[in-house]
């Protein structure tokens, strides 16, 4: 059990091995770090090679006895770790633990990989651990990073780097079932101008599924969203890594499971710590993951101390503010604020002994305070506070037997519907204490009661806004917990979140670009996907327009290779007139869309069982995206309108369709978030009310509503708790032949159920191709788990065209948009 200096195991970036847990579980990880690059248009950066050794050494500390906040898992202990740098110029080698390390081009970490997984495979319960540190690059919804001899083809611009979705969905099929990998790089878009369908680098991972089982889904953490960058200061570690080293030295940890971290406690610290850094008035880079069943990465040694971050909101000037600790009356310390960029201060509290924490401007005023009795490891406090507390002491007569923590939500000057998921946890070892309420407009509060000791409540938005405090609760003490929506996000924000442009207005020849030369093209494109030409709408501030379409696979390569469909005489699909400068709601012209067909005959499609499709042209972009239509419902139950925005970012779709509903609004705000855990949580609150139940369980009145409750459902394994038997995924996807989402969904629960089965695996690959033949999912979701499926099963001939047509797909949705909305190159 000790550092390896020998020439072999250091030729592929060996620098660890205990080789007596060769076959035990244990931990086998990877670090690379690229700081030098052979591209003339990449300077040379320190951060990434500093964050990698700074990686490899929190790996060692705790195993050599270095130090206490080092990685340690008694489960899978450290086996080996492998490291390579590209640090130092002129191809000079750098060296950790006394020997040289590999440098981090294609061919090395090639190798340093194969050699990876050889040691991963020979448990199925070991943890596969990666760390990618380098700069990157976008294309579309794909990103590659880049390796030391990126740029030094000029016959293959895409040499040297690799994609990373791709080495993700090769992963999934090497036999560790726990793994993490970390992506610390830019999701800039390239400047290469590649071919749209092109494969984004070079493969580094390829390897077929192991028969008879079913791929994995790896945890990923990345540094910062598609299309953005990620920031570090010279001469040290990135933002990201900064921030996940804390979360992995202790901030996460959770004190009520014995002091682990597991990978969610370790992605949502990550990201708390990440967003103290701003830039006018904005996180300086929001970190993306992306989780599944969470499994532990750590255990920290128990503190006394908290670790208190102390921010304000974003109206008050942090570098001219002085923020103080007082016990009781005495000052403790005081902090002065620092630079913009660094809005918050650090503050080392013992645990449990309450302190008031007190910010105040230049002028001397009080900005805001809050009192606490902290409990470790971390807390984070936003000042003037947003959450606010009240404590009430009960008449004695109740003789309580315990506190009481009660939960409102006002929704002052807010008539956007807007849901919110709150949270209480017990901070102590005892009492357990885990319990989530969704509370809306039509039930504005809840209460629990619950034992005396300490509790964090975390309420969130279905905008995407968090607000987290921490409560001290004693016997025969009520809490209240209140949040004023209107201080979370104003009326103004949350419009123009989902809506900055309605589309509106008709066809004019007169909207065109200066020489109009791309209106011919345009319109021949839209015509071989089935536009109705009399049924445009145009868009006058960005001189497009936009069509109901009938063929949406036509236009995505790949998806047109696999398609049967075409001899089939689809029929034409027009949307209502939209009044110049009147909101875009859609009301279709049918009077019942997905009309079910519960007998097993073939079907011919009909207008009831095909979706809708509007394709949007402009002079540099064009979009298809889906308009989620029922037909006729009574009241707001399922009202479609469609927007456009004024200033996308790149990263993201231009267009998208809401659905205005109070009762289905919040359930797909959280599914567009990806935020499982939280939507279920909507579901079942949902489910309570007769009319939702019934449109989601019978399917008949709202297919499209059941689709969404099927797929949070199956995503967070809830079927069973709120009495979903299999057969009603069996009807949802024969029932409405015109959505491919049914199937796809069933998919899923067959491969999570019993994956392993040759049976499960056979019908799965027939649902999924079944899926694609169908067309194009209206849940952006489903077109994820289409695509992760079929490449499940991408070592069976049968699916290899419909992986690849799947994959394209993919990369052409906008994950962000909870209706699918496809960005098609011009």
């Amino acid at each position: 059990m000790a550092i390896t200096a020998s020439e072999e195991d250091r030729s592929q970036g060996l620098i660890y091995c205990d080789r007596t847990l060769s076959a035990l579980p244990a931990t086998h990880a990877l670090v690379i770090g690229v700081g030098q690059y052979s591209s003339n248009r990449l300077s040379s950066v320190t951060s990434p090679p500093i964050s990698a050794r700074a990686i490899t050494t929190w790996l060692l500390d705790a195993t050599l006895s270095r130090a206490s906040t080092g990685f340690n898992n008694p489960v899978c202990p450290l086996g080996s770790i492998a490291t390579l740098l590209s640090e130092q110029p002129n191809g000079a080698h750098s060296e950790i633990e006394g020997a040289f390390v590999p440098r981090a081009n294609f061919q090395n970490v090639k190798a340093a990989i194969r050699a990876w997984i050889a040691r991963g495979r020979a448990h199925t319960d070991n943890f596969l651990f990666l760390f990618v540190s380098s700069h990157g690059e976008s294309f579309g919804r794909r990103t590659a990073f880049l390796l030391e001899d990126y740029g030094s083809d000029e016959d293959d611009v895409t040499a040297g780097m690799s994609e990373i979705e791709q080495f993700v969905e090769a992963l999934s099929n090497v036999v560790p079932k726990h793994q993490l990998l970390i992506f610390d790089c830019c999701r800039m878009p390239t400047e290469l101008g590649l071919p749209f369908d092109q494969e984004f680098g070079s493969r580094l991972l390829n390897p077929s599924l192991p028969r008879n089982s079913i791929g994995h889904r790896p945890h990923i953490l990345r540094s910062t969203g598609l299309g953005a960058e990620a920031f570090g200061e010279k001469n040290a570690p990135t933002l990201f890594t900064q921030a996940l080293l804390e979360a992995l030295r202790g901030l996460a940890a959770s004190p009520n499971d014995r002091w682990t971290i597991d990978t969610y406690g370790l992605g949502q610290t990550t990201a708390r710590l990440l967003e103290l850094h701003v830039r006018d008035g904005e996180p300086l880079q929001v970190p993306e993951s992306r989780l599944n069943r969470p499994f532990k990465v750590s255990i920290c040694t128990p503190v006394d101390t908290a670790t208190m971050f102390v921010s304000l909101l974003d109206e008050h000037e942090f570098s001219t503010s002085r923020i103080r600790v007082l016990d009781g009356t005495t000052l403790v310390e005081e902090r002065f604020g620092r630079d913009e960029r660094n809005r918050y201060t650090r503050i080392i509290l013992p645990k449990y002994q309450a302190r008031t924490i007190v910010a105040i401007d230049h002028e001397g005023k009080v900005i805001g305070e809050t009192t606490i009795e902290p409990l470790p490891p971390v807390i984070f406090t936003k000042l003037p506070e947003e959450l606010s507390l009240r404590q009430l002491i009960p008449e004695t007569s109740a003789a309580p037997t315990s506190g009481r923590i009660n939960l409102s939500v006002a929704w002052t000057g807010i008539s956007t519907p807007v849901n919110v998921v709150a949270t209480i946890r017990s901070n102590d070892a005892t009492p357990d204490f885990n319990e989530s309420f969704a509370l809306t407009s039509e039930a504005r509060s809840a209460s629990a009661s619950v034992a005396s000791g300490r509790y964090a409540i975390s309420i969130r938005a279905s905008t995407g806004q968090v607000r987290q405090t921490e409560v001290n609760v004693h016997v025969g003490v009520s809490v209240d917990v209140q949040l004023d929506l209107s201080s979370l996000m104003s009326e103004a924000a949350l419009a123009a979140k989902s809506v900055e442009r309605d589309v509106s207005g008709r066809v004019d020849e007169a909207a065109t670009n200066e020489d109009g030369t791309w209106r011919s093209s345009a319109w021949n494109w839209l015509t071989r996907i089935g536009a109705n030409e009399a049924n445009a709408t145009t868009i006058d501030s960005i001189q497009g327009f936009a069509a109901p379409i009938s063929r949406p696979y036509q236009a995505v390569p790949g998806l047109a290779e696999f398609d049967s469909r075409d001899g089939l005489s689809t029929p034409q699909f027009a949307l209502n007139k939209l009044a110049t400068n009147e909101p875009a709601y859609v009301s279709d012209r049918l009077d019942r869309r997905f009309k079910p067909h519960f007998l097993p005959t073939e079907v011919r499609l009909q207008h009831g069982d095909l979706p809708i499709w509007v394709a949007f042209v402009a002079p540099t972009w064009r979009e298809i995206t889906n308009v989620p239509s029922l037909g006729t419902l009574p009241g707001d139950e399922w009202s479609v309108r469609l927007s456009i925005t004024h200033d996308a970012r790149r990263a993201s779709s231009n267009t998208f369709a809401t659905v205005q509903s109070r009762q289905w609004e919040g359930l797909l705000a959280f599914l567009a978030l990806r935020d499982f855990e939280r939507s279920a949580i909507i579901l079942d609150t949902l489910l309570g009310d007769i009319h939702a139940r019934i449109a989601v369980f019978d399917k008949v009145e709202n297919p499209l509503a059941a689709l969404a409750g099927a797929l949070v459902a199956t995503a967070c394994g809830r079927l069973s708790q709120i009495g979903v038997p299999q057969q009603w995924l069996e009807n949802l996807a024969n029932w409405f032949p015109g959505l491919p989402d049914g199937p796809i969904v069933l998919s899923r629960f067959l491969l999570q159920q019993s994956g392993n089965s040759p049976e499960s695996r056979l019908r799965a690959k027939s649902l999924l191709l079944l899926a694609l033949d169908r067309g194009i999912p209206i849940y952006s979701l489903a077109i994820d788990w289409l695509a992760e499926d079929l490449a499940a099963l991408d070592g069976d001939p049968d699916v290899a065209v419909a992986a690849r047509a799947a994959r394209q797909l993919r990369r052409l949705s906008d994950p962000t948009r909870v209706f699918t909305t496809l960005r098609i190159p011009v």
